[in-house]
């Protein structure tokens, strides 16, 4: 979108041929990609960059033609692409169901407060209160987070509200006409040039740059108005690049009126001369340089711990290893040798003041890209089920490959104490020297890490949480088997240290909950703990009362009681901000179950299949999409009254089978319950264990022939299936 303006404008200028094959790379990409935005983009920078060009480059008749011919045969074949991506493809539809939605939500989130608005980078946060059930259908997921509106103008007025907008717009106005007039007054025949004329083009080269940077840069806002990519380093720096380029060349055109333009010289720092300034340029120049050798050298260390040294021996992953640290060392090489360059010819006070700045600031700047590596280790870890540094995973960890190893133990003892004066100021430079010396350890180590260089990385806080969350339910089990061989004081032990991780486990989604109110699936695992805590409380209740300790049992049936309240509090919150995800509803019908309110646990089962929530006019745009071809089971037509969560992929079918158990075993309802399996066998004919649990029924029931219909039919499906063959067994038996 920005480089193609730009190339073909330099190819104007210059003629260079070898600017062409960049030109097709770039189309090429955009191809390859498959997306529809940036095609999008291409139509309004096409049409700025030819709009540009027959005003102020080509007064030829037949020129213009053909440049207009050009345009509108571009437009129309980048139109075709985005109306045969978008309305044609069956995956189209719901990418842009998906940002219509969005839109739709955000809209709502702007009424909130349109003046001042929500507060620059709120979106995340406040997003998910306002999120469509859409959204979780079209994503088949629910532990997704949306961190911004899929358009950048409407997220702006989100987040600064009217003023922040139509500040917004006055920027893009001010650079536009800014730069039309700039060009108007550089492309006159009667222009007398304050500057030089370089080049032998017709034109001042400054106005070909100001076509192709003006065209990227509008091309590029139009882009986004499905897109926020200018918020992503890839393309946002490039964007905000032309915003300044642009802005330079209005400011500094040579141009008549600028002829007497001069810089003002006012400071808030006052510029001291004589001998007093050259020492104190000297002591600045050595500390800058100092700085930027110590900043170059951590970041160099602490690149390498991230990486690892192992790739290179495997044979898969050295050409990736290679290539990640060719890549890195230019980078890195030519970001020092810049500094130090710009260190050592500074002249004045402030720049080297500023320079101080910018490269301690490197350092948190960096801490970010440590800490995401970090929480993938952390994430690994998890994973592997090593929560802390311990001996009980120690000879887990011996397993390892030895990078995974150092990462958990380390290893490099090496020679510094530090504990010394000069090993606490050498560890305090380069943390790198204490993860190589004791590693950092486990999954809640690698996630502390990542907190200390990141506090406001809210997945930390959320994964911590899940890790707490798993490891209590390791000492559940461990308690219970410490009761089932009467060891009461290692259960005891197990009890406590679970309720530990529990309560560990909590305090990190409150952690959480205070970023982000609503992040992703955080109220459903709070209600999960809850009733985790309530079933692990109440299951200790029979071994209370078997070692006669009756005070015990009513104190954990009256926790447990609690616990389950909380729980339904949790899934109900969760619910408002997820009325399609159906575990929510599983538990949340279970914990009913369990405190034996029965019609509220049925009732849960039901609003998951009636989507009700889904239904709501507000939520009724497009009459439906389609999520996985053209098979109807997954075709959510939310506009219609028939909208059913039986036919949708995400919250599954499984509540029909739940359902008719329920009706089966909790709440005795025969005629239910056959409805219940009869249903799950309509939707999905091709599925065995349903027909076989409508068969069970139907001999549970004692209707013989129905149920001999559904075995033939499994027959059909699959002859040599387990459940047939002993059947078909049984009845050779019988008649034998």
């Amino acid at each position: 979108v920005i480089m193609v303006p730009v190339v073909t404008a330099l190819y104007l200028k210059s003629r260079q041929f070898y600017l062409l094959p960049l030109l097709g790379l770039t189309i090429a990409n955009i191809l390859w990609t498959g997306s529809k935005g940036p095609a999008m983009g291409l139509i309004g920078g096409t049409t700025v960059f030819s709009i540009l060009s027959i005003r102020f480059f080509f007064n030829n008749r037949r020129l213009k033609i053909i440049i207009v011919s050009c345009a509108m045969v571009i437009v129309t074949l980048l139109g075709s692409y985005i109306v045969n991506k978008v309305f044609i493809q069956p995956s189209g539809i719901t990418s842009f169901t998906f940002r219509m939605y969005t839109w739709l939500s955000t809209f709502e989130m702007i009424h909130t407060k349109p003046i001042f608005g929500n507060g620059i980078g709120s979106f995340w946060v406040i997003y998910p209160a306002y999120r469509r059930p859409a959204i979780f259908h079209i994503e088949a997921k629910h532990n997704t987070e949306t961190d911004h509106a899929e358009n950048e103008h409407l997220e702006v007025f989100m987040d600064e509200g009217m003023v922040g907008f139509g500040l917004w717009i006055w920027m893009i106005l001010m650079i536009t006409v800014g730069v039309y007039k700039t060009m108007s007054v550089l492309t006159s025949p009667q222009m007398t040039r304050a500057g030089p004329i370089k080049g032998s083009t017709q034109y001042p080269e400054e106005t070909y740059y100001m076509l192709g940077f003006l065209s990227g840069f509008l091309g590029m806002l139009i882009h986004n108005n499905t897109d926020v990519s200018m918020r992503f380093v890839s393309s946002g720096a490039p964007f905000w690049l032309l915003a300044g380029l642009n802005s330079a060349l209005i400011m500094y055109s040579p141009v008549p009126e600028n002829r007497e333009l001069t810089l003002s010289t006012n400071s808030f720092l006052p510029e001291y001369t004589g001998r007093n300034k050259e020492k104190i340029l000297k002591f600045l120049k050595f500390t800058t340089v100092a700085l930027i050798i110590i900043v170059a050298l951590r970041i160099l260390r602490e690149f390498d711990w991230c990486q690892g040294r192992d790739g290179i021996k495997n044979q898969a992953e050295a050409p990736h290893f290679i290539v990640t640290w060719t890549v890195f060392l230019i980078v890195w090489g030519s970001v020092s040798w810049w500094f130090y360059n710009l260190a050592v010819n500074a002249t004045r006070i402030k720049s080297l003041l500023v320079m101080i700045i910018g490269t301690i600031l490197l350092v948190p700047f960096w801490g970010f890209f440590v800490g995401d590596v970090n929480h993938n280790r952390a994430i690994f870890f998890s994973k592997q089920g090593i929560w802390t540094k311990g001996p009980e995973y120690d000879g887990q960890v011996a397993g390892f490959p030895p990078e995974y190893q150092i990462m958990y133990r380390g290893g490099d003892r090496g020679t510094l104490d530090p504990e010394s004066l000069f090993g606490k100021v050498a560890t305090s430079l380069f943390p790198d020297l204490l993860w190589r010396r004791n590693g950092i350890g486990g999954a809640l180590e690698h996630y502390a890490e990542v907190t200390k260089l990141r506090p406001d990385f809210i997945m930390s806080h959320y994964f911590r949480g899940n890790v707490f969350n798993d490891w209590g339910s390791q000492f559940a089990q461990m308690t219970h088997d410490a009761f089932s061989h009467g060891d009461i004081a290692k259960a005891e032990i197990y009890r406590r240290l679970t309720e530990s991780k529990w309560e560990s486990g909590l305090e990190a989604y409150a952690n959480t909950r205070r970023l982000g109110p609503n992040y992703v699936q955080m109220h459903h695992q709070v209600g999960a703990v809850h009733q985790k805590w309530a079933d692990f409380l109440s299951s200790l209740i029979p071994f209370a009362q078997k070692y006669a300790r009756p005070e015990l049992a009513d104190e954990f049936a009256k926790r447990a009681y609690e616990h389950r309240l909380n729980a339904i509090d949790d899934y109900k919150r969760y619910y408002k901000i997820d009325p399609v995800f159906d575990t929510n509803f599983y538990r949340l019908a279970q914990v009913y179950t369990q405190l034996n309110q029965l019609d509220k646990a049925e009732q849960s089962y039901l609003d998951l299949l009636e989507g009700k929530e889904c239904k709501m006019p507000y939520h009724q745009i497009f009459g439906g999409f389609n999520a996985k071809g053209d098979d109807p089971r997954y075709h959510y037509d939310l506009a219609s009254p028939r909208h059913s969560h039986d036919l949708v992929i995400a919250p599954k079918p499984d509540a029909w089978i739940m359902l008719g158990d329920f009706y089966t075993f909790v709440k005795p309802s025969p005629k239910k319950a056959e409805l219940a399996y009869t249903r799950i066998v309509e939707i999905w004919p091709e599925r065995i264990d349903y027909r076989k649990r409508l068969a069970t029924h139907y001999q549970r029931v004692n209707k013989i022939p129905e149920a001999t219909r559904q075995w033939q039919e499994i027959q059909k499906l699959d002859p040599n299936d387990a459940d047939v063959q002993k059947l078909i067994q049984q009845q050779l038996a019988h008649h034998g």
